[in-house]
């Protein structure tokens, strides 16, 4: 008999038992615990050891709710292919301990998604189970992100506000990640779409536009929740006094095999490229600089061009040239040192864990800063090269844990690029010698 087996006899026994109070809390003898992708970021090996560990905790502890959570979280991170079980075992867990709102919101999630597969997109449970966790955890935001992926997906506009309002609130979103969004809104063009990768490129950006009324002439759209067909229809509507680039038949016609409830959402943005490169649709659109290059590989055959935070999607088909994409190096220039929302990035109350997912996105300045220079640096600017390098320097210094978690110190090798271009510079020879002493 397999360990999943023996562990499915042991809580089927465990189920009938009387139920014992089991407080909903993170034991001293725990593993680390596994936070949300928002939060935190490992690799696919490392989820994969905490998977063990917590599969182990549960043989163990199997009446422990949270256990059962954070393990199918670990083997979902961890990409196991074997997940079938992960509503029966988030199910396991709500019975063992109806008030654990980390496994109602879990489980929540789980069904959200099985609903939309089913064809049968009814969010009542779904919605129960979230405002359930909102009473027993009313200064938890998590719950608020799903219940506004659930009032998004039905086009209820008043309360995906009133979500955000409450994430604000909740403080679900850390200075660095609203001022992140902030940026990314300022880097576009009046009316352009923006197409966003996942939760923290996203939401702020909304909670920006829907709650501080930033930028809201700007259409923001998420390349993941483009694959569910309500989401690819109603997105557009974001700016009714704006066009929608494709039409809502063009858009019926890229659906997925899964189902109706699915849209193909690479075939959608790759229609849209092609509108672009064919001179029908000229209104900006851009990438967030967050977005995956193989996924842009995939759906786009135009240039690029980088926009502060942003590419800009050109008409002309081009491949990536080998030092990359050019960069308008007086917009990026003019946003980084006039517009940019920047103090947040060395913020002494956030704790950068070099594993967080806002200190990882941080890194998106400090290769703008570089690219930057380097573009000074091919004109002969050396004024402009120093503009740049200062807030590098000044930025690296501060995020030593960021620096320890990369392969190679990039702080060494930014300083001996500024000696090679700027030799008789004084302010570069005197910050070396700080960081050697």
């Amino acid at each position: 008999m397999s360990r999943l087996r023996i562990l499915a006899v042991t809580w089927g026994l465990a189920t009938i038992a009387p139920r014992t109070a089991i407080p909903c809390e993170y034991a001293p003898d725990m593993p680390s615990r596994i936070y949300s992708l928002r939060d935190v970021g490992l690799s696919s090996a490392r989820y994969a050891e905490l998977a063990s560990e917590w599969g182990q905790y549960v043989e163990s502890h199997p009446r422990s709710a949270l256990a059962l959570v954070n393990w199918v979280r670990a083997r979902n991170y961890a990409r196991d292919k074997e997940t079938t079980d992960r509503l029966e075992l988030l199910q396991r867990a709500v019975r063992l301990d109806p008030d654990c709102p980390e496994a109602l919101v879990e489980l929540a999630n789980e069904e959200f998604g099985l609903s939309l597969q089913s064809g049968k997109p009814t969010m009542d449970a779904v919605r129960a189970r979230l405002e359930r966790a909102v009473e027993l955890a009313p200064e938890w935001p998590t719950p608020h992100f799903y219940l506004f992926n659930v009032d998004l997906l039905f086009g209820d506009a008043a309360a995906v506000s009133r979500q955000m309002e409450l994430l604000v609130r909740k403080r679900g979103f850390p200075a660095p990640l609203l001022d992140f969004a902030y940026n990314l809104l300022s880097s576009a063009d009046p009316g352009a779409i923006v197409l966003t990768n996942g939760d923290n490129d996203t939401y702020p950006t909304l909670a920006m536009q829907s709650v501080f009324g930033v930028r809201k002439d700007v259409r923001v759209v998420n390349l993941s929740l483009l694959n569910l067909m309500r989401y690819a229809k109603g997105v557009w509507a974001s700016s009714p006094s704006a066009p929608a680039p494709l039409t809502e038949q063009e858009i019926l016609r890229r659906k997925r095999d899964a189902g109706d409830e699915y849209a193909d959402g690479p075939s959608i943005v790759a229609a849209l490229m092609q509108k672009i490169a064919g001179g029908e649709w000229t209104t900006p659109v851009y990438f967030a600089t967050t977005v995956p290059q193989s996924y842009i590989d995939s759906v786009c055959r135009q240039a690029l061009q980088r926009e502060g935070l942003l590419y800009r999607v050109l008409p002309t088909v081009a491949s990536v040239p080998s030092d990359g994409w050019p960069i308008a190096l007086a917009k990026t220039d003019s946003l980084l040192t006039q517009v940019y929302r920047l103090e947040s990035s060395t913020d002494f109350s956030y704790a950068w864990d070099p594993e967080s997912s806002p200190g990882q996105m941080m890194w998106n300045y400090f290769g703008l800063w570089y690219r930057v220079a380097t573009g000074y640096a091919e004109s002969g600017d050396l004024e402009g090269v120093r503009r740049m390098l200062r807030p590098a320097v000044a930025w690296l210094r501060f995020h030593p844990e960021l620096r320890r978690a990369r392969d190679e110190d990039p702080l060494p090798k930014l300083l001996a690029y500024w000696r090679e271009l700027d030799p008789e510079n004084p302010e570069v020879q005197r910050l070396q010698q700080e960081i050697d002493r």
